[in-house]
């Protein structure tokens, strides 16, 4: 079931960060124009403020993702703007899907994750669990989470429109499905406890 699939559509946080900024640009230009307007010439904080924020949200932009794209032995990560992410199939360890993942928060006090969503280390954090986990996110929407571990121990997190179609064309790739493995183990180990008990009582 190799195909492409649809980045999913922003969550709270990427819509918050994105129309902030926005915003903000908005405010520096509309007082830099007025200004001119007025024969007066702008605020030297209005025009490096409407500048920098014009310059991180096309940068931001451009590396944001569409989507992502499953075949030919890889995992593709597709851009708004020039170049794409591979992951090879071979090197991941499994994948699963994880709607309760937590939050996306920003790795670094400069960084601009959040913006049009993440391209890049972030962090993790669920507020059900005392850890946070580092991870390589390339998405828009936490709750559409799916989680390839590689073999390397290095985690990667897409939030794929569609996560269990997404997850279905990884595992028919060859990437073992942990939540499945997880579930066999569980109900192996039901079995087993079930015969232990049924020879105790045939000894009684």
């Amino acid at each position: 079931m190799a195909g492409s699939f649809k980045v999913a559509p922003f969550g709270t946080v990427a819509w918050v960060w994105t129309v902030g900024f926005v915003a903000a640009l908005i405010f520096f230009a509309v007082r830099a124009g007025l200004a001119i307007s007025g024969g007066l010439f702008p605020d030297t904080y209005d025009v490096g403020g409407a500048i920098i924020l014009a310059v991180l949200i096309v940068y931001g932009w451009l590396r944001s993702v569409k989507g992502y794209r499953v075949g030919e032995g890889n995992i593709v990560v597709q851009r708004a703007g020039p170049g794409r992410i591979n992951f090879s199939l071979e090197d991941m360890a499994s994948v699963r899907v994880k709607s309760d993942i937590g939050s996306f928060f920003n790795s670094g006090f400069l960084s601009i994750g959040g913006l049009f969503g993440w391209a890049g280390r972030a962090r993790v954090r669920n507020p059900s669990d005392i850890k946070s986990l580092d991870a390589d996110v390339y998405g828009t929407n936490p709750g559409k989470s799916v989680v390839l571990e590689m073999k390397s121990g290095r985690t990667v997190i897409v939030t794929p429109a569609d996560p269990q179609a997404f997850a279905i064309a990884v595992r028919d790739a060859g990437v073992r499905d942990q939540s499945s493995g997880a579930r066999d183990q569980g109900s192996g180990t039901k079995s087993y406890s079930a015969g232990v008990a049924k020879s105790k009582k045939k000894r009684r």
